[in-house]
């Protein structure tokens, strides 16, 4: 045999016995084991513990799996079976109703399903059509909403009705009843809470007057007179979104000249809105009406940026960092798609998800400054309602422990047919703090020392 065979042969063989063996490949000590990384899966994309035969699948990719690509694509796949569950629905719909404040209603299932059927992400924002089932045509009947075809008939049976071409007043999320009635306008505070919200839903952002201007250049303004127009501190809100008072798009004051290069004579016509601009969104953008506020909010780069920062945010939590080229391709997943699902799955595929990079797991000394400052009020012993804050929310019988959690959980995220807390007229709990306390309860509800008090099936009870 020619010198060159035999020396091939032995590299072949030689290449044979070295590769690794399929459960002793080199990433397998960063991964975390199949039943933890179900869990974590489960619980996201579901909201309830991962079942016997979906941890296994997660055995099975492992033992599949040759290299980190392909495992990941395998993860991939598994997470797409979980999106496509009527669970994960369900579960977008709840993420809508508490970390949006939106109520438990059209909006919050319509939000749900858009996300669950891959549906552009944009539909929540402009859609032209209502999204309702028995239970809620009546409100649009009431007020004599155009539409094309019949209201449905069925309750719990959720239906597109599309808008008639001259009905401008239920497009989209900003414009819903339920968006106009949870944020309504007041004597004092004229639309500001709605524009307040306009920003956390779509921008991530707050109603903050941060002029941009070049340095040692004193900013444009008139000066205050103290009409709402003229005060410095409403620009906050004005020159970045103007979505319902129009005081500085509509019409074209000479005190702005050379102050604001978006806010002309020859852009500024009776009826158009110009919603951006200098020191606002980055894009201006001409609307006739309130109803076109979502269409021209999903087009702003920082709708974007927002999107992901959700999702993030939706995966890992809050409080695990995240540098700004992971966001960054997390946005380009969503504007890629205009899809929440794009922009998840990229943040599923991040070490931080699926290897054993995550933070410790909280437990109650974490979530307990929250109970006290938000509970102990109105639950005092006083009271009579024995709020005890060193042992709450901890009993000793373990089905009136998870009974006790369960109703927390539906009064807090304010669900339907439970009396909320805190109580009306409060306003509800930070999103913030709604997401330490379901990531609390998601993880066994752990008291102080670490201890889980609850198991897989009382947190799916308690969830549920």
């Amino acid at each position: 045999m020619p010198y060159f065979y035999k020396a091939l042969i032995c590299v072949c063989w030689f290449l044979i016995f070295s590769a690794p063996a399929k459960s002793q490949i080199a990433w397998d000590a960063n991964v975390l084991p199949d039943r933890a990384l179900a869990q974590k899966f489960s619980l996201l994309l579901q909201g309830i513990p991962a079942t016997a035969t979906e941890v296994k699948s997660f055995g099975e990719l492992r033992a599949q799996s040759t290299d980190l690509d392909t495992y990941l694509r395998g993860l991939i796949d598994l997470s797409e079976r979980l999106f496509m569950k009527e669970r994960f629905e369900r579960v977008m719909a709840d993420y809508h109703a508490y970390m949006w404040r939106i109520p438990m209603g059209a909006s919050a299932k319509h939000a749900g399903w858009v996300v669950s059927k891959n549906k552009s992400y944009n539909e929540i924002f402009s859609r032209d059509y209502l999204y309702i089932d028995a239970s809620m045509a009546p409100l649009f009947k009431d007020y004599l909403a155009k539409i094309k075809g019949s209201f449905p008939e069925q309750l719990g049976v959720y239906k597109k009705v599309p808008l008639q071409a001259e009905e401008d007043r239920f497009r989209g999320l900003f414009a819903s009843p339920e968006f106009l009635q949870i944020f309504p306008d007041t004597t004092s505070n004229v639309n500001r809470k709605r524009s307040a919200q306009v920003f956390r839903i779509a921008f991530c952002d707050t109603l903050s007057n941060n002029l941009e201007q070049e340095p040692n250049q004193e900013p444009h303004l008139p000066p205050s007179d103290g009409v709402h127009g003229h005060d410095p501190d409403c620009y906050g809100c004005h020159r970045r979104l103007d979505p319902m008072a129009r005081l500085f798009d509509r019409w074209y004051l000479p005190v702005f000249d050379g102050g604001f290069a978006s806010f002309v004579p020859t852009r500024t016509q009776a009826g158009v809105v110009y919603l951006g601009g200098v020191s606002g969104m980055k894009k201006a953008i001409p609307a006739t009406s309130d109803a076109d506020l979502g269409r021209v909010v999903v087009r702003q780069d920082e709708f974007v940026s927002c999107a992901a920062k959700n999702a993030w945010n939706f995966v890992h939590g809050s409080p695990v960092k995240k540098d700004p080229k992971t966001l960054e391709e997390v946005a380009v997943a969503f504007d890629s798609s205009r899809s929440f699902k794009g922009a998840l799955k990229q943040a599923l595929m991040h070490p931080y998800f699926w290897s054993n990079l995550q933070p410790p797991v909280s437990n109650y000394s974490d979530v307990k400054p929250i109970f006290m400052a938000n509970c102990q009020s109105c639950h005092a012993k006083k009271r009579g309602t024995k709020f005890d804050s060193e042992r709450f929310p901890f009993l000793d019988d373990a089905e009136e422990n998870r009974d006790l959690l369960k109703y927390i959980w539906s009064a807090i995220s304010r669900r339907n047919g439970v009396r909320p807390m805190p109580e009306l007229p409060r306003p509800p709990l930070d999103t913030q703090y709604m997401e330490q306390i379901k990531n609390w309860i998601q993880q066994g509800a752990r008291d102080e020392q670490g201890a889980v008090s609850l198991d897989e099936e009382q947190i799916k009870e308690v969830l549920e």
